[in-house]
């Protein structure tokens, strides 16, 4: 009885040093892969989505900046909308829908990660609200927020 009982506590206790082992290379292991992943951050590698909005008001036609703000990002109507597939220069993954005279709103994705929507609405004569949103890198908010109001200046 006496054997068994020591062999029986034998076997439990290398099983439990096993076990803190195994939870002590675990843990390295974590902390090596920290290290690693701190390191590919610090050195830009990882493209972490980022969003971005903002709001601004211009003097002009709403129409007219509408035109302005489509051209700079190709946006094609919601009727010409395909498979996403650029036919004739123009990628349907931009589309718009419009009232004419006071409000439009266009939406597309720009690459893989980046993404762009605007709404252009008609405040007063010759005022016009710009809301924008936009998600991707830091590179494509900021360059969408600078040619946005470039364009419509």
């Amino acid at each position: 009885m006496n054997k068994k009982i020591l062999l029986i506590m034998s076997v439990f206790t290398l099983s439990i040093t096993g076990c803190a082992e195994m939870t002590a290379l675990n843990n390295q292991v974590g902390q090596w892969a920290g290290q690693i992943n701190q390191g590919l951050s610090q050195n830009g590698i990882t493209t972490a989505e980022q969003e971005k909005s903002g709001e601004f008001q211009v003097r002009g036609n709403v129409d007219d900046v509408f035109l302005k703000v489509r051209r700079e990002f190709g946006f094609q109507p919601i009727s010409a909308q395909h498979t996403g597939i650029m036919k004739n220069g123009y990628d349907y993954n931009k589309v718009y829908q419009a009232i004419p005279g006071n409000f439009y709103q266009v939406s597309g994705s720009f690459g893989d990660s980046n993404y762009l929507e605007v709404t252009i609405e008609r405040l007063g004569k010759n005022q016009v609200n710009i809301q924008w949103e936009a998600s991707g890198t830091e590179r494509w908010l900021q360059s969408a927020k600078e040619r946005l109001i470039r364009s419509t200046k």
